[in-house]
């Protein structure tokens, strides 16, 4: 594998990473209605169904070679989001308010 497919997989891991996240958080609040069963059940897909989408990925870019480095670009990723998330959403809040202001 070359540096530019490394560099590539990396940036796109840590893409993924935020997106996970994203995601994780429109699970939970989806989840927040249901029984507890249904919780556990629902979650494991939602887990599984990321896991597959990335091995495909990975796949379909660079054959399935999957580096430990990919794992941790996708972490820093989630927990770059984790930190910048309420402060992103704070902002398209009040853009949206001074947006629905001037209609």
């Amino acid at each position: 594998m070359n540096s530019y497919t490394q560099l590539y997989i990396i940036t796109l891991s840590f893409l993924f990473g935020m997106f996970f996240y994203i995601f994780a958080k429109y699970n939970l609040w989806i989840i927040k209605k249901l029984k507890p069963i249904l919780k556990y059940i629902v979650t494991f897909i939602f887990i599984i169904d990321v896991v597959i989408i990335y091995i495909y990925i990975i796949y379909k870019i660079n054959k399935g070679i999957f580096h430990i480095y990919f794992l941790l670009s996708i972490f820093l990723g989630f927990i770059l989001m984790n930190k910048i998330y309420p402060k992103l959403t704070n902002r398209i809040n009040i853009l949206w308010k001074k947006f629905l202001k001037k209609e």
